[in-house]
């Protein structure tokens, strides 16, 4: 059963950190949760090549930030949002929110809200609309989508087809993944790229991500068929779209068009 955990806490002296990398830093707040509840648990999710979760950034109020540093103290709040693919996670992450010692850029850190909504996968696809289309809004840079332009459906869409069949037992045909070609992109697509400096085993890399929106019309689609296209495009909110996205690349927020 998916599941995203609202998480608030509240730094216990000043806090200073980078907000275009805080992915990255959520990404290592996550495995320690993990780790302190299930060693095992942790090591397994590590090896793991599809990734049963995705992160949000670390945010603030906007008053702390200042262009890309974000300065928090004491008596204000930072929030992040972790996005569990599998269910096995669910306990054992909130039992390390709990008891786990959190910190963050070597600043202790309290929980002090926790804001569970679960979506089981037959409900994200009876929820899912009979619609003529559906617009992605990739709020952080999207890595690895960027190869053709505008980016396929089957491109953008590969990481919340590969997780739903690995995680759910619902099983999607391949030819599913396949027809993805028949969504064509639409009108409003409006991307941008962002230069995204990557620190992997000590060597640093570039590369290219997307932001901003991307459409992809269904009307190629029967009604039933375009139902389970619509309803990955929402799972999409829980997988994020592209590489990396467990620490917080591809961040995304679906939106369904109006029946005409």
């Amino acid at each position: 059963m998916p599941s995203m955990i609202h998480t608030t806490l509240m730094p216990r002296s000043t806090l200073v950190y980078e907000v275009p990398s805080s992915g990255r830093i959520a990404h290592s707040l996550f495995m320690n949760v993990l780790f302190s509840s299930s060693k095992r648990l942790a090591k397994k999710v590590r090896e793991e090549k599809i990734k049963p979760f995705s992160v949000s950034r670390i945010t603030t109020n906007k008053k702390r930030i200042q262009r890309h540093l974000a300065v928090v103290p004491p008596d204000d709040y930072i929030r992040v949002t972790f996005k569990l693919i599998d269910d096995e996670l669910l306990d054992p992450v909130l039992n390390g929110l709990e008891s786990a010692n959190l910190m963050i850029n070597g600043v202790q850190v309290k929980v002090t809200d926790i804001t569970v909504s679960s979506k089981d996968f037959w409900d994200i696809l009876g929820d899912a609309p009979i619609t003529r289309g559906f617009t992605l809004n990739l709020l952080t840079p999207a890595l690895g989508i960027g190869r053709d332009f505008p980016p396929p459906a089957p491109t953008v869409l590969r990481r919340a087809f590969q997780s739903w069949n690995a995680y759910s037992n619902i099983k999607l045909p391949e030819v599913i993944f396949g027809r993805l070609f028949l969504a064509e992109p639409a009108i409003p697509t409006c991307l941008q790229t962002d230069a995204v400096l990557l620190t992997f085993r000590g060597k640093k890399t570039v590369q290219i991500g997307y932001r901003g929106a991307i459409s992809y019309s269904l009307w190629r689609f029967w009604s039933q068929e375009g139902v389970v296209v619509a309803a990955l495009a929402k799972f999409a909110e829980y997988t994020g779209i592209g590489a990396k996205t467990s620490m917080g690349f591809g961040v995304t927020k679906t939106r369904f068009w109006k029946k005409s």
